[in-house]
């Protein structure tokens, strides 16, 4: 037995170290808590992108390639991470390897919970505990715990480098320098799974800064290198419709397909709580941003920036929250991506405040009588809040009908042969229902009927002859069409295409949440 040992277990003190994971353990296991929740009333949160991701990732381990046999606006990142998935959904079917994704993934919301915490750990074990939970509690979560999306995969990754810099500055060179070599490649694999990793990695460019322009280089040589180890070989087989779908789409994608979202309505969506009773009106709304700006400027004022954590989750905050308001198109879940990076610099900010008053207060005593940790009391109550309103929304946010739909696996099942040639204008229907991939080789492949639309005529979507044309050479080409009831996802349903595809294909049932027609 070590002394050190020797002496934790003679005064009854806990190591430092299994303090820090018995922390980690509560945190992750609230997020998966409450992730389990959602599997045991079988709700699908925000089933379009899941099935986009986890259909292209299907129809990739099928022999089909993104960006030249199919549309794939995102970069291939999140088709790497799902492919294990997708291999075993084809072996077995792919509502099961769909199943497991949503467990891979709530897995990997549990470590953004994690790694804010590890990241807050420096001002002591009540702020490293409490955010942690205000990030597994918050009610955004709820749209990516079980889902399998983007925002996810990519923010762990942006925190895991994150990590990886902060830590770095208290090591020895050699150490140092693999730490800045890992989380470059990091940062840049988080970039081929999600385009907006660039705004960590501005973040982190800064904090890497004082550590020297050698240090600096090493981070963003890796972070060019972990991106290309990725999307390089996509590139090289498809280069054109690669640059068009992932970059040029995306930068003229366009607003949101029932119109503009204004600032307030941006700001209430990223709380999470819009869809509940919850949801904070424009006088609370103004009230809570107004709270936010004041701590953490009053930090800046009072403590500075104290550590790398702290620039980072500044910066990171900054950045993201300026393209979340200024984007063209705007969705709630977006929200997920900046409400960890907050909470981080709101709890941080609070920390350093307390911090800062509690060294005036004790200024007068002797060096043996000051406080040795911040003072953790009032960022226990204001965390605490957080939690509060973060658990009650998340109830909401899954009690509330109406955010996602049934599929009705048994009626596509019935009426879509195994096989068959059958197109979805919502991929996760195929997906639950193990029809998407077609043995028909003339059968076209379709994932996203959205992000079709973005490329082929990115300003007016829905009224492009181009667009048009193409579904129109699609369905000629499929035995049955799956389509998501009434609404308009992605398909210009023209006078002209709606009377050309009445001609052809009958109505075999309304499901209510999907129609299934058939080629007469």
């Amino acid at each position: 037995m070590t002394r050190g040992a020797h002496r934790f277990r003679e005064s009854g003190e806990i190591p430092i170290r299994q303090v820090h994971w018995r922390i980690d353990a509560v945190v992750a296991l609230a997020s998966l808590s409450l992730a389990a929740g959602q599997f045991f009333m079988h709700r699908i949160m925000s089933a379009y992108d899941s099935g986009v991701y986890f259909g292209a990732a299907t129809q990739f381990v099928s022999g089909h390639l993104p960006y030249r046999d199919f549309v794939f606006v995102q970069p291939p990142g999140v088709l790497a991470l799902l492919s294990p998935f997708a291999i075993i959904g084809k072996a077995t079917s792919t509502s099961f390897g769909f199943e497991l994704a949503r467990l891979f993934s709530s897995v990997w919301a549990a470590a953004v919970a994690v790694l804010v915490s590890r990241l807050l750990r420096p001002y002591g074990r009540a702020s490293s505990l409490l955010a942690g939970l205000a990030v597994a509690l918050s009610p955004v979560a709820a749209y990516e715990m079980t889902a399998v999306k983007l925002e996810v995969y990519c923010l762990s990754l942006s925190l895991l480098a994150a990590l990886w810099v902060v830590t770095a500055e208290q090591r020895e060179a050699p150490s140092a320098a693999r730490r800045v070599r890992a989380a470059g490649l990091v940062i840049g694999v988080a970039g081929s799974v999600k385009l907006w990793a660039i705004f960590s990695f501005i973040a982190l460019v800064v904090c890497v800064w004082g550590m020297g322009r050698a240090q600096v280089l090493r981070f963003a040589g890796w972070a060019a290198a972990g991106f290309v180890l990725v999307a390089g070989p996509f590139f090289l087989l498809a280069p054109s419709e690669f640059i068009q779908q992932v970059f040029i789409a995306q930068l003229f994608r366009r607003q949101n397909a029932l119109g503009p979202v204004s600032t307030l309505s941006r700001l209430t969506q990223m709380t999470g709580l819009k869809n509940t009773p919850f949801a904070p009106n424009t006088p609370e709304l103004l009230f809570l941003c107004g709270a936010v700006i004041l701590v953490v400027v009053t930090a800046l004022r009072v403590g500075g920036l104290g550590s790398l954590s702290d620039r980072f989750f500044l910066g990171a905050s900054a950045l993201t929250v300026t393209a979340l308001l200024s984007s063209r198109e705007f969705y709630g879940y977006y929200g997920y991506f900046v409400v960890p990076l907050l909470v981080g610099l709101v709890v941080s900010s609070v920390s350093r405040i307390c911090r800062s008053s509690s060294m005036k207060r004790h200024s007068h005593r002797s060096d043996s009588d000051k406080p040795r940790s911040s003072a953790n009391g009032p960022v226990l109550v204001g965390v605490a809040c957080l939690l509060l309103v973060g658990a009650g929304g998340f109830g909401v946010v899954n009690l509330t009908r109406g955010l996602t739909r049934p599929v009705q696996i048994s009626l596509i099942d019935q009426y879509v042969p195994r096989g068959s040639c059958a197109i979805f204008d919502d991929a996760i229907e195929g997906v639950l229902s193990n029809r998407l991939v077609s043995t028909n080789p003339r059968c076209p492949v379709i994932v996203d009927a959205g992000g079709m639309s973005m490329v082929l005529d990115g300003k007016s979507p829905l009224k492009s002859a181009s667009l048009e044309h193409r579904w129109q050479e699609d369905f000629s080409r499929a035995h049955f069409v799956v389509l998501a009831g009434t609404r308009r996802l992605g398909v210009p349903w023209t006078p002209a295409l709606h009377s050309w595809f009445a001609d052809r294909f009958h109505l075999t049932i309304d499901a209510g949440s999907f129609l299934i027609y058939q080629r007469d």
